[in-house]
């Protein structure tokens, strides 16, 4: 079962040009645009998934304020025809995900040296935020 278009658009209204990303064993993922915060990117976490779990990790995305992880905008929790399903909306970041990049073959040296760095770029945001919350 899945979460159609035509109910987004009734229950997001704020939402428009609204398209499915993928779906995958937790949630649910469309790209939209909003008007007051552009490209975004919605999710809905199915309901069996652990509400508590999501929250831990969205309030841990919420402290890391790195350009390498998307901002959370808003986020609710909402009936749908699967049950409560939590849900937030983030800000897009334009690109290919590295999952379509990769189904073009390897990254060459350069390109692993550019996603290490972008990755370790947003770990030590996270380190930052670990250790201003923990003093």
């Amino acid at each position: 079962m899945s979460i159609g278009i035509q109910w987004l658009r009734s229950n997001f209204p704020d939402l428009e040009n609204v398209q499915t990303r993928a779906t995958g064993g937790q949630k649910f993922v469309f790209a939209a645009h909003h008007q007051h915060d552009g490209s975004v990117v919605l999710k809905l976490i199915k309901p069996t998934h652990d509400v508590e779990i999501v929250t831990r990790e969205m309030l841990a995305v919420q402290q890391v304020q790195s350009d390498r992880v998307p901002r959370i905008i808003e986020h609710g929790q909402i009936q749908t025809q699967l049950g409560d399903c939590f849900w937030f909306r983030e800000q897009r970041i334009q690109g290919d995900s590295l999952k379509d990049i990769l189904l073009n073959g390897p990254l060459d040296p350069p390109a692993v040296l550019r996603l290490g760095l972008h990755m370790l770029e947003a770990l030590a945001r996270a380190e930052d935020a670990t250790l201003f919350t923990a003093t």
